[in-house]
């Protein structure tokens, strides 16, 4: 349901979807990325940028 809120599929703007970003602990963080994984097309590069950004924050570093 987290991945579903900030994916292009959700009707929110963008600005919202980051917002909702920042209040994600990191399980929701790495579960939006898996599910970017799975289907890229269906979000936006902001958000996961954001997503990025949050787990740095906390201290994770992604490898791609």
């Amino acid at each position: 349901m987290r991945a579903f809120q900030v994916s292009r599929q959700a009707e929110s703007p963008l600005n919202e979807k980051i917002k909702a970003i920042n209040g994600y602990e990191t399980g929701d963080l790495l579960y939006v990325l898996r599910a970017f994984e799975a289907e890229p097309e269906n979000y936006e590069p902001e958000v996961i940028q954001a997503v990025s950004k949050r787990l740095y924050e906390k201290g994770i570093m992604l490898l791609y």
